[in-house]
């Protein structure tokens, strides 16, 4: 088997502790901690509850939540 080669260069590559399999995960979640980022908020909150929201009612939620919306004041932590 031949060496895999980088698709990225080396300023580019996020590293990690250990490899890890993701071919069967179903689900990703963010830690926003701004460590690596910096978000547009609240758009980015409020994409993140719309995209949820939207998700829960198509696996069998109440399409009453369909009826709710981001508030930027609620607190949340």
């Amino acid at each position: 088997m031949e060496p895999r080669t980088a698709k990225r260069e080396l300023h580019q590559r996020v590293f990690v502790n250990r490899s890890l399999t993701l071919e069967n995960i179903k689900c990703y979640g963010f830690d926003m901690d701004y460590t690596l980022a910096v978000y547009k908020s609240p758009a980015y909150e409020s994409l993140g509850f719309e995209l949820l929201r939207d998700r829960l009612v198509s696996i069998g939620y109440p399409h009453e939540l369909l009826g709710y919306t981001y508030d930027p004041t609620f607190p949340t932590r």
